[in-house]
């Protein structure tokens, strides 16, 4: 990803981890519309529409592509279709998947 350590500088001082591209950029294509990055956030925010439209704008500027920034919870990003996810008062990510019966258990990833 170009300048990669400012944009994880930019994205950490918004209590962001984790920044990885996905959608038709991170499958290496060549498509028109705007970069998505996937970020984690660990911790509860008060972080509003506007300030995540501040902070595509932001990291677009760095990279020169309009930019969307995709929040999710850790875990989030690996549920597969199907699947149900839940996260417990601790904030651990509990997914539902079917076992070797196909009987749905809760469990961690």
């Amino acid at each position: 990803m170009l300048r990669r350590e400012e944009i994880k500088d930019l994205l950490a001082g918004y209590g962001m981890t984790t920044a990885r591209v996905i959608g038709w950029a991170g499958a290496g294509k060549d498509l028109p519309g705007p970069a998505e990055i996937a970020v984690d956030i660990n911790a509860p925010t008060d972080l509003t529409g506007g300030d995540l439209a501040k902070i595509d704008r932001e990291v677009g500027a760095l990279v020169g592509l309009e930019v969307v920034v995709v929040v999710q919870r850790p875990g989030e990003g690996t549920v597969l279709p199907g699947e149900k996810i839940k996260f417990t008062k601790a904030g651990t990510a509990m997914f539902c998947r079917p076992d070797a019966k196909g009987r749905l258990r809760w469990g961690k990833p």
